[in-house]
């Protein structure tokens, strides 16, 4: 059934945005328990808590279940148009507690993108507290995967970052940390975690606590529209550094890291038809899935291709400095083939006549420093297809974010158009 609009008080349950639910009737009882188990408006899912009620007659007659349940037909219709569904008598326990939570990130996902930036920030300056920072300016730059802001004060400048509840664990993300710290005690000009710490900050604006990084801002250029093949060796190069110290590097005890191609196994958004996907590209990405499910149970993991990777090497996330190329924003970092890495750095460049050309560069500036993974030229174009793949599924998944629920399908579209050039 779905249930539409409202406030949850005192035995009524109803939601802004639509919930999917299953209602099961106990043969031998007046009350029924309702377990949540799909989808709010952003994608978070709910699933094994019980509700009790006794409003049955709200409910078109069902069928006979086994263990002699009995589940209910859909809502009548008069109970939906009134715009709430009753649950009297409804026991309050840990599980209501989730379902209000679920219920505020519902409420926070349709606000624009301006107020959650707004909202957001409330939380980032409390947690500028805790790290004992007074800044003089907090300046929003990103609001997508996390939400960054410049922090200028007297102690320096900074980049904070919130991070997206739901995507990194508390250990995903001190382990990110830790990662980035001997990446500099190695000598690598990467981000400095401040107080080498992760706080988690919660405040009333926000409906969830977040894990709060702040890191040493890096000053440099990005590239402009499109990377040069200068740009491109240089790229190279620095990936190649980074795959040479994570393959030598001890990993400490407790170290987690997600693996990145949790796709071999997992249901991505992709695989059922989505609003922001039309559906020829959508086959199109399914197509890219399966012929990847299938390539994967044949490739080693060996060392000399598979380590712990960056993760999202696209221009956005490399600076220029004179001579110094300087990697940012470690987020992603996780377990996966090298090449991934290299697709990620070079997907978005592929609608470019001088992809070609780009493309030798970096595996030229990568070999300088180390052998190229093995069949790197064979297998490249594959995972290009992957990264396409896989950054249309995030999109389609992200429709808590404003900006990508208004430009995500146009994003999605035009990665698909660079499918043939991979």
């Amino acid at each position: 059934m779905i249930v539409r609009n409202g406030h949850h008080q005192r035995g009524l349950v109803s939601f802004e945005h639509k919930i999917r639910i299953r209602a099961t009737l106990q043969s031998d009882s007046d009350s029924f328990g309702i377990a949540l188990l799909g989808r709010l408006h952003q994608g978070i899912t709910v699933c094994g808590d019980q509700y009790e009620a006794n409003d049955k007659e709200d409910y078109e007659p069902g069928e006979t279940s086994e263990g002699g349940l009995l589940r209910l037909g859909e809502p009548k219709e008069e109970v939906v148009e009134s715009g709430f569904h009753r649950l009297s008598q409804c026991t309050c326990r840990a599980g209501d507690a989730k379902l209000l939570r679920a219920m505020e990130s519902s409420e926070f996902a349709a606000l624009t993108q301006e107020e959650q930036i707004r909202r957001i920030e409330i939380l980032g300056r409390q947690a500028l507290r805790e790290f004992g920072i007074e800044p003089t300016s907090v300046q929003p730059l990103i609001h997508a995967e996390n939400t960054t802001f410049r922090v200028s004060g007297p102690e320096g400048e900074f980049c904070l970052r919130i991070c997206r509840p739901g995507y990194q664990s508390d250990a995903n993300v001190a382990s990110e940390i830790a990662f980035v710290g001997a990446m500099r005690m190695a000598g690598f000009d990467v981000p400095r975690p401040y107080q080498d710490r992760v706080v988690k900050v919660g405040v009333d604006q926000v409906p969830e606590p977040r894990n709060c990084v702040l890191l040493g801002w890096q000053e440099g250029e990005f590239a402009k529209e499109r990377l040069t093949p200068t740009q491109s060796a240089r790229i190279g190069e620095a990936m190649a550094r980074m795959h040479e110290f994570a393959t030598h590097w001890t990993v400490p005890e407790g170290f987690d890291r997600q693996g990145l191609h949790p796709w071999e196994t997992k249901t991505l958004a992709i695989e059922t038809p989505n609003s922001m996907i039309e559906e020829a590209d959508r086959q199109t990405l399914v197509g890219i899935l399966e012929e990847s499910r299938r390539m994967f149970k044949e490739l080693p993991r060996d060392p000399d291709q598979f380590g712990l990777i960056h993760g999202d090497l696209h221009r956005g996330n490399v600076l220029f400095a004179g001579e110094e190329t300087r990697i940012i924003d470690f987020d992603d970092t996780g377990w996966a083939f090298w090449l991934a890495d290299f697709s990620a750095a070079l997907a978005y460049e592929l609608r470019y006549d001088s992809y070609p050309e780009v493309r030798d560069a970096m595996l030229k500036g990568y070999e300088s420093v180390r052998p190229l993974p093995p069949r790197t030229r064979e297998l490249l174009p594959a995972f290009l297809r992957i990264r396409i793949m896989t950054v249309s599924d995030w999109l389609a998944s992200r429709s808590d974010n404003p900006q990508i629920r208004e430009v995500g399908g146009e994003w999605v579209k035009r990665l698909c158009e660079s499918v043939d050039r991979s």
